[in-house]
């Protein structure tokens, strides 16, 4: 059984992925039937995703929700949030692990690529961040002393604070613990955190 956060990301992408391939949005019949929840509890489930600036619900008419990114385009910038930066096959940033995408204004942003992630308990957890945030990173091979990044470590991608050492990089991981690495792939470095209030 999903838990809620779960089942929002879920109606999210079925809801994107339908209006990319459609047109035009599912019904809240159809949307209910892929979450495998009532239509009662899917209107819910749309009216506090429209709560969280992330769709407009259309006033309840068919087929009439929207992406609150159709509206901002060209003025906000589309991020896409992953459940996996890495795929098992050691891909980087796979299309199929998007979850959703968060839009976010051009006017703070500015130019670049940006990917966001998920913060779990068993991860690295910068300061006045919780379980459940969404850090948001810009996209570059390159941080400074003290900076969150997303590092590449063999298959997998992880959180972790950076410090470049004699013998290559100190790694500031989940509970405070480091290790040193000789070599690591700077995936992107942490600028923003979103609070969804889902």
């Amino acid at each position: 059984m999903l838990d809620k956060k779960k089942r929002y990301e879920k109606i999210l992408k079925f809801t994107s992925d339908y209006i990319s391939k459609n047109g035009y949005s599912p019904t809240l019949s159809e949307i209910a039937k892929k979450a495998g929840i009532s239509v009662s509890s899917t209107y819910r489930y749309v009216k506090t995703l429209e709560s969280a600036g992330l769709i407009d619900s259309g006033g309840g008419k068919k087929r009439k929700i929207t992406l609150k990114s159709e509206n901002v385009k060209g003025r906000a910038i589309p991020v896409p949030v992953f459940s996996e930066i890495v795929s098992t096959n050691g891909t980087n940033f796979p299309k199929e692990n998007i979850l959703f995408y968060i839009w976010l204004p051009a006017s703070r942003f500015g130019e670049g690529e940006y990917f966001a992630t998920e913060l779990y308990e068993k991860q690295f957890i910068p300061l006045g961040c919780q379980e459940g945030d969404y850090i948001i990173f810009k996209k570059t091979a390159k941080a400074r002393n003290g900076d969150i990044a997303m590092i590449k470590l063999e298959k997998a991608a992880t959180i972790a604070m950076i410090k470049y050492v004699t013998d290559g990089f100190q790694l500031t991981l989940e509970n405070g613990k480091t290790q040193i690495q000789k070599e690591a792939e700077i995936l992107g470095r942490a600028i923003a955190m979103q609070r969804l209030n889902i």
